[in-house]
């Protein structure tokens, strides 16, 4: 339930233009479920994903590894 709301919030988030690329990090077992619900429209803008679960890092980590592993090479 939680993935599909997700996948609306950022799939009403694209038609109001509030992004244009979309970075996921999300644990493996969600990333599969969220992508199962993602709308064609907003797989195309997802430039970077990351399967691993990062809530029980804190938020100076949590920056790190985003600045490490969501930059598009």
């Amino acid at each position: 339930m939680f993935a599909k709301r997700s996948s609306d919030h950022l799939n009403k988030a694209r038609t109001e233009h509030r992004y244009v690329k979309l970075g996921i990090v999300a644990a493996p077992k969600f990333l599969g479920l969220l992508r199962q619900h993602l709308p064609r429209e907003v797989e195309k803008l997802v430039a970077v994903t990351s399967a691993k679960d990062v809530a029980w890092l804190d938020a100076r980590s949590i920056a790190e590894y985003l600045g490490e592993n969501l930059e598009p090479k």
